[in-house]
């Protein structure tokens, strides 16, 4: 009885000890590791991270095309030189660099310089056909005139026409029709004075016979 009885508590105890190691689940099997769900916890992967979108890239402007047109005091776009030629800028002076004609002023490219346009060759021939240096008041212009004439320089010649169509040095026939046609005009007489000066064919005779007739209809002095 005493051996049935040690037997009863051996069972009660072992029984006990079994209940109380895992009251939850299953029983440890031996030599299992606990766990630690807040410490061995793994950290949460990339993907189930709320996704913050990536702020847009700010566009940088592109500097401004040159002006061609500007004088900034630099040679840009399509200019030859120095803020002119080329398809805006204003044509450039003499000396300046060209490419072609229409780079230059004076509409002229000879060696990639702008140059003075070619003096046309008929000044010294017109000045001859117009008698004017030999209607010319004053004897010192004559003499004058006659020399650019025998000297044959052309750009002479053309000033000397330019002279002799608004008086010259004491005047002279187309000089003093110009003077006329001017009176008119400021007399209010357009279509007269448009008359009067298509009538200065630079000739001096012409321009002397003309003038003759409207001093006697008292048009001008």
């Amino acid at each position: 009885m005493r051996n049935l009885g040690f037997l009863a508590i051996a069972v009660g105890l072992l029984a006990a000890a079994c209940s109380s190691a895992d009251p939850i689940g299953d029983p440890l099997e031996v030599g299992e590791p606990t766990v630690n769900k807040k410490r061995d916890a793994k950290p949460a992967e990339a993907a189930d991270l709320p996704s913050t979108p990536a702020p847009a890239p700010v566009a940088t402007p592109a500097p401004p095309a040159p002006d061609a047109q500007s004088k900034d005091g630099i040679k840009n776009g399509d200019e030859t030189d120095v803020d002119c030629g080329g398809a805006k800028a204003a044509g450039c002076a003499d000396g300046k660099s060209c490419v072609r004609a229409s780079d230059c002023v004076n509409n002229t490219c000879t060696g990639s310089l702008c140059k003075a346009p070619a003096v046309a060759t008929h000044y010294c021939q017109d000045l001859s056909a117009s008698g004017c240096c030999n209607t010319l008041a004053s004897t010192v212009e004559k003499f004058a005139c006659m020399g650019i004439q025998f000297a044959g320089k052309e750009i002479a010649c053309q000033g000397e026409l330019v002279l002799c169509g608004v008086g010259g040095i004491g005047g002279t026939p187309c000089g003093n029709l110009n003077k006329c046609c001017d009176q008119m005009l400021a007399e209010g007489y357009d279509g007269d004075a448009a008359d009067c000066r298509g009538h200065n064919t630079g000739n001096a005779s012409t321009c002397g016979g003309w003038l003759s007739q409207y001093q006697g209809m008292n048009w001008c002095d």
